[in-house]
């Protein structure tokens, strides 16, 4: 993009900020969400030149955000409507767009002090402030119709802090993804011998996953393709998640090319756990399968319990589950992954068809459309079925419960892995049961981890 205005920098929402004056009342929130519709860094500060000291929060003189390109953001913006002819309709907030110059690729580099130096300044955006008055308790509603409603965009009075606070961290701003490299189309190419089909490690519904090296580190590189029944929206989706969530069990995101709609992470040497169970079972001895069942319960564990808002992933499955060193097991691929609201425990999936993967979604969702971290639970009993059976996920729940009921589990085993103590192969398969089954115990997965935890310490004795 050779030239930038307001109109193809930065889109927000409000337009305005209608403000509740009260006589005995002071600072009002309201909650600003602001959308970069440019491939760069955007940076954004907030003036009030009218009236010094209406702008309570963000700090005029020391407070700088950042977007990352094609993402949204969301401030929570604090006013003092008592200040100065408060109630004359001339006051309004500047919001000041900057957008970074060319090989600005992380966003925590760019400062106050440093500011003119790494972007290109924009015109400001004008944010009228519309007062109205409040009526008094017990008498007749004062306020208009078109402003008597509380949506998710503006929030008034007593309620403001609450609600501004959820937005502000469901949707934080790209500080909380500083870490994230942005790479340009042609280190992608020459990490890849141009996409060439030797540097190619894998295939799927989303494109082609190719090894590379980038800055001496060795990377994985997935492509979305254009024809591709994944979109745009999952691609951003997994590079917020990812790039605002740290933890051991799931896959590192390194950065992104937004030209080629690329995702770099971590290079983990042994692939995905589907395909080991594929082609190479022999390799996932029992040791190795309990541990990704630890694994993968941790990661579980830190989605489910993220605050605010939980985190489902949606699709989880052995194809999504990578082995790194010491075939350490990573949860990845986020695109279908939801927020659940605060103070819920579930989400409406708004598809017509819920998305997913046959065998691996749970009933309830396919009935309700609704999705709750038991949506998770479901599917990772089937992978722990799998991976102490070998079986293919289709009806392995109805196989193993009636291999329990007549007492012939060890039938069903998969020693490929090796010969299973009769203990541990078990309690996976009680545990794997215990997910699938319709009524979940809530205490289940921290029963599933204090019970693996000995068992692998026993192991490493």
């Amino acid at each position: 993009m050779s030239y930038f205005s307001w109109d193809n920098v930065l889109k927000v929402h409000p337009t305005e900020l209608n403000i509740p004056f009260e006589s005995n009342k002071e600072n009002y929130s309201c909650n600003i969400k602001m959308t970069n519709k440019t491939d760069q860094i955007v940076a954004y500060r907030f003036t009030c030149p009218a009236w010094r000291g209406l702008l309570v929060s963000p700090d005029e003189d020391t407070y700088l955000g950042t977007i990352l390109p094609f993402s949204t953001c969301s401030v929570t913006v604090t006013v003092n409507p008592k200040t100065e002819k408060a109630l004359d309709g001339t006051r309004w907030i500047n919001i000041w767009a900057y957008v970074a110059k060319d090989g600005v690729k992380r966003a925590k580099d760019i400062t106050r002090e440093n500011l003119h130096g790494l972007t290109r300044e924009i015109s400001y955006f004008r944010l009228p402030l519309i007062n109205y008055a409040v009526p008094a308790a017990n008498s007749p509603s004062a306020v208009p119709n078109n402003n008597n409603s509380i949506n998710d965009e503006v929030v008034h009075g007593t309620t403001s802090k609450a609600k501004g606070s959820e937005s502000s961290v469901r949707r934080q701003s790209s500080n909380e993804m500083s870490s994230i490299v942005l790479f340009s189309d042609h280190e992608i190419r020459g990490a890849t011998n141009g996409l060439s089909d030797s540097s190619k490690i894998g295939q799927g519904g989303y494109g082609a996953v190719y090894k590379g090296s980038l800055h001496d580190t060795e990377v994985a590189i997935k492509m979305l393709d254009p024809k591709s029944q994944h979109g745009i929206g999952e691609f951003l989706q997994e590079m917020e998640v990812l790039g605002r969530m740290r933890h051991p069990n799931l896959v590192k995101l390194i950065g992104a090319c937004l030209k080629l709609r690329a995702l770099v992470y971590e290079f983990l040497p042994h692939g995905s756990l589907g395909d080991c169970l594929q082609k190479n079972p022999e390799i996932l001895t029992w040791q190795i399968r309990t541990r990704i069942v630890y694994d993968i319960c941790s990661a579980l564990t830190f989605l489910h319990s993220v605050k605010p808002q939980p985190v489902v992933h949606g699709d989880l499955k052995p194809a999504n589950i990578l082995l790194g060193a010491n075939f350490i097991g990573k949860l990845a691929d986020f695109g279908l992954c939801r927020f659940i609201p605060e103070g819920t425990t579930s989400v409406a999936f708004l598809d017509t068809i819920p998305k997913g993967t046959f065998g691996y979604i749970d009933p309830e969702f396919m009935r309700t459309g609704i999705l709750t971290p038991d949506c998770d639970v479901y599917s990772f009993g089937v992978t722990i079925l799998r991976l102490v059976t070998g079986m293919e996920a289709l009806g392995i729940a109805t196989k193993v419960r009636n291999a329990f009921k007549e007492k012939s589990l060890m039938t069903m085993l998969d020693f490929t892995a090796g010969h299973w103590p009769a203990d541990v192969s078990e309690l996976l398969a009680y545990f794997g049961l215990k997910c699938c089954a319709k009524k979940k115990n809530p205490g289940l997965m921290k029963e599933i981890a204090v019970d693996l935890e000995e068992i692998l310490a026993e192991i490493s004795r």
